[in-house]
């Protein structure tokens, strides 16, 4: 009944019947401090409500007075429980028989004509009124009082299921502690939970042995429950992951910057790049050994190449260190060349030298300081630059023989002349004496 239809249309005399008596089956249960029977209907009564268009039609609105009476189990035999139509009378149970006279009693005493405008009410009135409450109660409008069993049930389920999730995360987590709170592969926490998952269910049936309605529902409940718990912990593991990826590559990277800036500069290209296809190996293995076992084998691909593409930074950065400081060496070794050849051809005494002595001070220089050159750019031998730099070193070397070659010339012409001046002063004594 809808609630602007029982404010406002309907006759609120109509539903005033008579005191109800609920006749529930006694379980001969204890009830908490000293708790009646009446007294626990009503409070199910206040506390088990349905709304029907925000308005409910409470048992205790309706009738004056509402009553519980309990009636014992009517017989103690499987045989006639289960068709009571076959018990006798002396078949009853003692206590059943007591409480079904009483019952009979007071319906006897309280039984009341239903009355309307101070006159009894007629049948089709009542029929009416029946009718209200039936449609009432299907319309979900009507208190409804669980039974001892459907409350005992549900109580179970819900304890069963509490526990067996408790157990699901216990188990779980001393599964997960063996990994010292570091994150796992998916696959492996996937079976993890799966095997987890297996025995809380089995638990569960062993709690629920017996009560089918009851396992289906419980079981529901449970696998809802278990799923949120894994979706939250995979969620979180996969974070980790990631984090333990970032962590791993950034700290491979400054492992293998430490080692390429500690390689000995100037050294052979060739040595330098084995030696740096190792360190890039290196650094391969050791990500591979730390998040290896956590990713699949396409993202460990991408993995090793991002760390390959950061690591070739590092490994052009030192190649082109190198090849400064090679060329260095080689321009250092040109400079110690050719001051070696001006050391091996530099006359000390300022005196005219002969065309022969000469000629193998500038060959004798130019061997030495090839010699100097080769032996101190030996490490840039296999550089491409190497054959330049002896070019230039030769067009440093030309003037300086070229210099020599002049000298030569020069000390020849001051040769002759002084032999052409001494032959002059004995023609000239040879005729004073004649």
């Amino acid at each position: 009944m809808s609630k602007a239809k029982w404010m406002d249309d309907f006759n609120h005399d109509l539903l005033s019947f008579p005191p109800l008596i609920w006749v529930v089956q006694d379980f001969v249960q204890q009830t908490d401090d000293g708790e009646t029977s009446q007294e626990w209907l009503h409070r199910l009564m206040t506390t088990h409500t349905r709304d029907n268009d925000d308005y409910d039609i409470s048992l205790l609105s309706i009738f004056k007075h509402v009553d519980c009476h309990t009636l014992f189990l009517p017989a103690t035999t499987k045989h006639l429980l289960s068709d009571l139509s076959r018990a006798k009378e002396e078949d009853l149970t003692l206590d059943y028989r007591r409480e079904r006279d009483s019952l009979i009693q007071k319906l006897r005493v309280g039984l009341v004509p239903k009355e309307k405008n101070e006159r009894p009410i007629t049948g089709p009135e009542l029929a009416g009124l029946l009718q209200i409450l039936v449609d009432a109660a299907n319309d979900g409008s009507l208190s409804q009082i669980p039974s001892r069993w459907a409350v005992f049930s549900q109580q179970l389920e819900d304890t069963a299921t509490e526990d067996c999730l408790a157990f699901y995360e216990a188990e779980l987590n001393a599964q997960l502690q063996r990994y010292a709170g570091e994150p796992v592969n998916a696959e492996l926490l996937q079976g993890l939970h799966e095997a987890v998952k297996e025995k809380a269910e089995k638990l569960l049936e062993h709690l629920l042995l017996g009560l089918k309605d009851t396992m289906v529902t419980a079981a529901e409940a449970l696998s809802r429950e278990i799923f949120t718990k894994y979706h939250f912990l995979h969620e979180m593991n996969e974070k980790r992951i990631k984090l333990k990826l970032t962590e791993s590559q950034h700290r491979v990277e400054l492992e293998t910057e430490e080692t390429l800036g500690s390689l000995p500069l100037a050294m052979r290209s060739s040595e330098l790049q084995v030696l740096l296809s190792r360190v890039v190996e290196d650094a391969v293995v050791k990500l591979t050994s730390v998040v290896g076992q956590l990713i699949a084998d396409d993202m460990l691909q991408t993995q090793i190449k991002l760390l390959q593409s950061s690591v070739k930074k590092l490994r052009d950065s030192v190649t082109l260190k190198n090849s400064k400081a090679l060329e260095e060496v080689m321009s250092a070794a040109a400079s110690n060349a050719v001051e070696k050849f001006k050391q091996g051809t530099y006359n000390k005494e300022h005196q005219p030298r002969s065309q022969s002595m000469i000629t193998r001070l500038i060959s004798n220089g130019r061997a030495d300081a090839v010699k100097v050159y080769v032996e101190e750019s030996e490490l840039a031998e296999e550089e491409a630059s190497y054959e330049a730099y002896t070019a230039l070193l030769m067009v440093h070397v030309t003037p300086l023989f070229r210099h020599s070659k002049n000298l030569l010339i020069a000390s020849a012409g001051i040769l002759m002349y002084s032999r052409s001046y001494r032959e002059r002063s004995l023609v000239k004594c040879r005729s004073a004496v004649y």
